[in-house]
């Protein structure tokens, strides 16, 4: 009995060293990285690439590689300010830009310190598309496993989220008199984006530029700045703040300048029009981040009770 005791303890001991140091599986619930993954995924994050955090406290071993432009990670969700960071909700997106990058979104399109981003195969935005009072093919929508989206009105209107090579098929689709990627309006000022105040008129589609701090560099505080910084200096890096006219004061201290402690990253879904990001609610700090997701185990189709998606078993993340 003894012997059975001890090869369970250390059965449990090698499964706890596994998931807190080497990698852990997570299941995908949302759409908002449609179609590299897909909710019912079941996916493998490695803390090996950038180096396990030692539970409950601040310390990161070092990993063999950095977070990279377009890397798809695990982190803990920032906000949930109740909860310790390891206990916080897990979501999955991809890494857009980088400490010390400068972002911005002008019309849907992403731009790193001034330069397109590059996008990814399977980035998808929500199209509006008009057609005759035939409408579009149901055959077609399913050969091209156009899903997410359908009629939205009795004229012929339809509303789609789309791929660029799927936005090709439905401009060239039999009964199609126009198709266009829906697009916020510059200026238009949407009061859940970050960073949430009416002096800073940003949208999904329209956001920045916005430095993304990073450690060792500074920021001048000004009534305009201090917004986007408030949170990374208020919670994430445990000082207290207070502003005067233009004025700010950081631990009863005036200060013209604030330099970071730490690195910050911008997350985003592929599915960009339906992905809850850091458009909505900022950065996320260096200590939140789990692993680098890197490949799918195996696949369950949520909308199909007990249907697996076979073909995207033991398949690698791009």
């Amino acid at each position: 009995m003894r012997e059975w005791v001890n090869a369970i303890l250390l059965a449990l001991i090698v499964v706890v060293i596994i998931r807190v140091f080497l990698a852990e599986a997570f299941t995908v619930p949302t759409p908002s990285m449609e179609k590299v993954l897909l909710p019912g995924d079941f996916i493998l994050v490695s803390k090996l690439n950038y180096g396990p955090r030692v539970p409950f406290t601040n310390i990161r071993i070092p990993g063999y590689s950095t977070i990279q432009h377009n890397d798809v990670i695990v982190f803990n969700y920032p906000t949930e300010d109740e909860n310790l960071i390891e206990l916080r909700s897990h979501y999955v997106k991809r890494c857009i830009a980088l400490p010390g990058d400068t972002l911005e979104i002008r019309k849907s399109r992403v731009y790193i310190n001034s330069v397109p981003a590059m996008d990814t195969e399977n980035l998808r935005f929500n199209y509006h598309i008009k057609t005759n009072k035939n409408g579009l093919s149901e055959t077609g929508l399913d050969s091209m496993g156009i899903t997410e989206g359908g009629k939205i009105s009795k004229n012929g209107d339809y509303s789609f989220s789309l791929t660029c090579k799927e936005a090709g098929w439905i401009q060239h689709a039999p009964n199609v008199i126009h198709s266009e990627v829906f697009c916020e309006k510059q200026g238009f000022y949407a009061d859940y984006i970050f960073p949430n105040t009416e002096s800073i008129h940003w949208n999904t589609d329209w956001f920045g530029p916005v430095f993304v701090p990073k450690k060792g560099d500074s920021v001048r505080l000004t009534a305009s700045v201090l917004p986007l910084y408030k949170r990374v200096i208020e919670v994430y890096e445990h000082n207290q703040i207070v502003s005067r006219t233009d004025s700010v004061f950081i631990n009863d201290k005036y200060s013209a300048w604030y330099v970071f402690k730490a690195d910050y990253y911008f997350m985003m879904g592929d599915n960009r029009h339906n992905s809850s990001d850091s458009r909505f609610w900022g950065f996320v700090p260096e200590n939140h981040i789990v692993g680098k997701a890197v490949a799918i185990l195996f696949s369950l189709n949520k909308n199909r009770k007990g249907s697996s998606r076979w073909g995207r078993w033991f398949s690698w993340i791009k």
